[in-house]
């Protein structure tokens, strides 16, 4: 696919939605051509091949167009962050975490023990995670982790299966990841906890594939803390003009290494917030 000589415009769907969308024609035509890949399986085209001089703000800009496409077949389900950590945040020249929004159409609950289906080439990652569920709805930024705790309904375990088809000539940038929603996609949601004093940065998590143990992290992980990363993902959200419903879910990004292990038997143990087990099987 030449994702270069893609130039169609999006209007009327991204006008009407009361959203603010970027009026920069090359940027809201790449928004239309990732999102219609999306749609077809196909691979996502990268914003920093197309634009070498694409900014992080045109790249949100971006997001906010891609995903407006894709609501017309699904919805908002909350918000998550990327690039939790100081390392990362650090090689990808950021000052802070990467925001993107949850579909409706990933959620999936850890008591059901998901099997997820892979497809010969596309290898999904494999994310532990922390986040909360929101208690009432979130309509103006909230000031301090007080404040946020009075509107949380739980906080839950979460492990994120982000996944998309990429064919990218150059090096991952924030710009690319931002552009494409940080590959949203499927994520199961564990018990719900609401013992809201629990200690989430001393919280000892652990990642098995089948008997072997492949990633040991904390929830300290997330540069400055979770509850300041609950807290930037749900008030960025709302700079980007989304308002946060009751029963909405926000994660704060990937706790320790991402693991790309393929088809197995998986199993996270999140210490007092319970346990989450899965599969990946091939897809037939």
């Amino acid at each position: 696919m030449n994702f270069k000589a893609m130039g169609v415009v999006l209007v009327a769907t991204l006008l009407l939605s009361g959203l603010q969308v970027s009026a920069d024609p090359a940027i809201e035509s790449f928004a239309k051509s990732a999102a219609e890949a999306r749609l077809a399986d196909q691979p996502l085209p990268q914003l920093s091949f197309i634009l070498p001089e694409a900014t992080l703000e045109q790249a949100v800009d971006a997001q906010f167009a891609y995903v407006d496409h894709l609501l017309t077949r699904d919805e908002i389900a909350g918000h998550k962050g990327a690039v939790a950590g100081a390392g990362g945040q650090e090689k990808l020249g950021l000052n802070g975490p990467l925001s993107a929004v949850l579909f409706e159409s990933g959620w999936l609950e850890s008591k059901d023990s998901p099997v997820l289906n892979i497809q010969p080439d596309v290898t999904p990652a494999v994310e532990t995670e922390l986040g909360l569920i929101l208690a009432k709805p979130i309509t103006e930024p909230v000031t301090d982790i007080a404040s946020l705790k009075e509107k949380v309904a739980a906080i839950v375990p979460v492990v994120e299966l982000p996944t998309a088809r990429l064919a990218w000539p150059n090096p991952v940038t924030a710009v690319d990841l931002t552009a494409t929603n940080i590959g949203s996609a499927h994520y199961i949601v564990g018990p719900r906890t609401t013992d809201l004093a629990l200690n989430l940065d001393q919280l000892k998590i652990r990642l098995y594939s089948g008997k072997q143990l492949i990633n040991e992290t904390t929830g300290g992980a997330a540069h400055r803390g979770q509850w300041w990363n609950f807290l930037h993902q749900i008030n960025e959200a709302l700079d980007r003009g989304y308002e946060l419903e009751a029963g909405q879910l926000v994660i704060s990004g990937a706790l320790g290494e991402i693991r790309r292990d393929g088809a197995g038997d998986y199993r996270v143990t999140f210490g007092k917030l319970g346990t989450i087990k899965f599969s990946l099987k091939p897809l037939k």
